[in-house]
């Protein structure tokens, strides 16, 4: 790790996991980054509401598993929405992002380029350039 790295996650230590996660995705098709940082962003919302619920099996269940009430990405987001952890241009992005993934993931003909993952790729106000 070069210095000015190191200095950059002295100030910013938050970013760590991060980093090595942003280097992985680069190395992926357009499709794969989709569905990588898609499965990213669910995580964090599961971490989100898992901080603020109490330290007890049951927020875990809640969670995590094929059956639990907020082990999906949408009703994740609508959790965190309703709880007021994120705000309303967070949550369009992240239904956004979910269909996208979900175009690109039930759909092996589905491509980045096609009309309608475009079209939904220019309605993120948080796209890179």
């Amino acid at each position: 790790m070069g210095d000015k790295q190191e200095e950059f996650l002295a100030k910013n230590p938050h970013l760590a996991e991060f980093l090595p996660f942003l280097k992985e995705l680069r190395s992926e098709s357009p499709r794969g980054q989709v569905l990588i940082a898609a499965a990213y962003l669910h995580e964090m919302l599961k971490r989100i509401l898992l901080g603020y619920m109490r330290e007890v099996s049951e927020a875990g269940e809640l969670v995590s598993g094929h059956h639990a009430p907020l082990g999906t990405f949408d009703a994740r987001t609508e959790a965190c929405f309703a709880l007021g952890l994120i705000d309303d241009t967070e949550r369009n992005e992240l239904r956004l992002i979910r269909r996208i993934r979900n175009d690109l993931a039930h759909d092996p003909k589905a491509r980045i380029s096609s009309q309608s993952i475009s079209n939904r790729c220019r309605e993120l106000k948080f796209r890179c350039r």
